[in-house]
């Protein structure tokens, strides 16, 4: 029943294209390179890279932004679904190179990391202490649930190539990206933590009008004295279109 819930998991269920698509870059690899031992070997180190490389960085963006990092990992597997469905048609010898496919599933597996951190934290930060617990299990449960039902892109792969079946998934993944967009945004710190940091809600008033209103909307928290708590209201106005707008009139 709660509309940014409903939203959070349409938006993963998107997502999880990232980790539908990476045993079809390893089925690519193998077509393209002759299926030798040597890429195979490529790839397990470039997953292990992309987990050690990646983790530092996407938990440091994720504490400002899981909803960006969403966006982010979205969009870097959309683009290489699609770069990758332009190079399997590429007759290059650079571009049945067991080092590009490594680099190609080096990337997609970064972008699978940040999807995987993002999505936890966006959850743990949107949800509360009461409904976290059954928040996580419906969730997980649904998506569990969808992820048989992915095994339907094998039957695609089969009928059309591998290659356009990680075109439909990059697809899927930039949907999922533009979906994270429109996700309200939960982290102090970001463009418009859940407790109505108004200022930094005035910055993103014009990019993403209904999340500002939905944080117009809720009453500022009372935490005392405490270093956490809620800034007080500004009151200062700036320009929009020849009139002004202050945060206090909405």
């Amino acid at each position: 029943t709660d509309p940014l819930f409903r939203h959070f998991v349409i938006t993963r269920a998107l997502l999880m294209s990232t980790a539908l698509a990476m045993p079809f870059y390893v089925i690519l690899a193998q077509q393209q390179t002759g299926g030798s031992l040597g890429s195979l070997g490529l790839m397990i180190i470039a997953t292990g890279l992309a987990g050690g490389l990646s983790a530092p960085v996407w938990g440091r963006l994720s504490d400002r932004s899981s909803r960006l990092v969403l966006v982010a990992s979205g969009v870097v597997a959309g683009l290489l679904g699609l770069l990758t469905f332009g190079l399997s048609g590429v007759e290059s010898a650079w571009a049945k190179s067991e080092f590009l496919f490594a680099a190609l599933f080096l990337v997609i597996g970064i972008a699978h990391s940040g999807v995987r951190l993002g999505r936890k934290t966006y959850l743990v930060d949107m949800a509360t202490q009461d409904n976290r617990a059954a928040y996580v299990a419906v969730s997980n449960t649904l998506v569990g649930a969808l992820l048989l039902v992915g095994g339907l892109f094998g039957v695609v792969a089969d009928l059309a190539g591998v290659a356009a079946t990680l075109a439909l998934l990059g697809l899927m993944s930039l949907v999922g990206a533009a979906s994270a967009w429109r996700l309200e945004e939960v982290q102090r710190g970001g463009f418009c933590w859940r407790e109505c940091c108004w200022r930094s809600c005035a910055s993103s008033r014009l990019l993403r009008p209904r999340a500002w209103k939905a944080c117009s909307s809720r009453p500022i928290p009372s935490t005392g004295n405490s270093p956490m708590a809620a800034p007080p209201r500004p009151s200062w106005s700036w320009t929009t279109g020849g009139k002004s707008a202050s945060p206090m009139n909405g």
